[in-house]
């Protein structure tokens, strides 16, 4: 398997000897780049009057192209330089639907992938695709329909989920959750701010409204979410746009704490008023190097843990009041929410 630096490396013998060349989709732009000249008057050269890349020395045996719906897309980079490569015989694999919304831009599609397979007449002469398949589908002429049939038997298998339970027995899953430790209270208190942020959000929602990140409408943002757990435990600096939505989780604790309500008008439980009251300590750093940061993270583990604080925490005096407030409203001990510290 063969990245953009290992594949410079490769000579030409070497690609001849291997008996499968595995590429991602970025090799095959890169590839494409490199053979792309530009004239000074702006003209591109053709790709036969190149042979920058050394995949295009070579006569594969066999060309495999995965996720084959991608191919659809006709003049992106990746296309172009696949469609120069010289092979005996070309697969497209794909489980994915063609895009587009529209029949038109489907039949598109398809005619890309069959340029690349060389399926004749269609691949030479696109106005044979246009007069005996695409213009009568879109008439819903039944004569494009039966063309369109005949040609895809001819060169398409489909292959079921069932016949591939037949013939290859996978093995049974295995679950097994593994804790681990944090490398430091730096990278622990990295780790609050995230799950804070989401353990607010989780509350004020109590992850059945709209807004919350476990509706399946906002599965861009709790991939986001996920993507911020593991920058925060890899590195010391803050997760890009924490400071924006650290103002925002602040702002909801203290509506939560003015309405004592969620969201959705139920009333907020008294271990809910103490989960808020962790998530408003680590939320309320404002450390300005990492080793006040590590003091702070070390004073809220001991805080949760039950163990006396290294040093008075420094808190603005809206949190103060609101941690006074809380205070007043539920017993006075800890839990362990969300925080683990070696």
């Amino acid at each position: 398997c063969h990245n953009n630096q290992e594949l410079q490396i490769l000579s030409l013998s070497d690609i001849i000897f291997c008996d499968v060349l595995l590429l991602a989709q970025s090799s095959m732009q890169h590839e494409f780049q490199k053979a792309r000249v530009w004239t000074s008057g702006g003209t591109r050269k053709s790709m036969d009057e190149l042979s920058v890349s050394l995949l295009r020395k070579v006569r594969f045996r066999r060309i495999i192209v995965d996720e084959g719906h991608s191919m659809g897309r006709g003049n992106t980079a990746q296309t172009e330089f696949i469609q120069s490569l010289v092979a005996e015989m070309r697969w497209v694999c794909s489980g994915t639907p063609f895009p587009g919304t529209t029949l038109q831009r489907q039949l598109t599609h398809l005619h890309y992938i069959l340029t690349f397979l060389r399926i004749h007449p269609y691949a030479q002469w696109p106005r044979i695709w246009t007069n005996t398949i695409q213009r009568p589908m879109l008439q819903r002429d039944e004569i494009g329909i039966d063309n369109l049939w005949t040609l895809l038997r001819r060169c398409m298998v489909r292959t079921k989920v069932e016949d591939i339970a037949k013939e290859i027995s996978m093995p049974s899953l295995s679950v097994q959750e593994v804790l681990l430790p944090f490398k430091d209270a730096l990278e622990a208190a990295n780790y609050n701010k995230v799950v804070s942020l989401v353990r607010t959000n989780l509350i004020a929602s109590r992850g059945v409204d709209q807004d919350s990140l476990l509706d399946p409408l906002n599965s861009k943002e709790l991939l986001t979410v996920v993507n911020n757990i593991g920058y925060a435990c890899t590195t010391a600096l803050e997760f890009p746009g924490y400071a924006a939505h650290r103002e925002g989780a602040m702002d909801e604790i203290i509506e939560l704490m003015g309405t004592g309500q969620t969201s959705d008008g139920q009333a907020l439980e008294p271990h809910d008023l103490e989960e808020l009251e962790l998530l408003l300590k680590a939320l309320s750093s404002h450390a300005s190097s990492a080793q006040q940061m590590q003091l702070e993270a070390q004073e809220l583990a001991g805080e949760i843990a039950g163990q006396p604080c290294m040093q008075p925490l420094s808190l603005s005096t809206k949190i103060e009041y609101l941690m006074t407030r809380l205070r007043a409203l539920v017993p006075e001990h800890k839990c362990i929410i969300f925080t683990r510290d070696n």
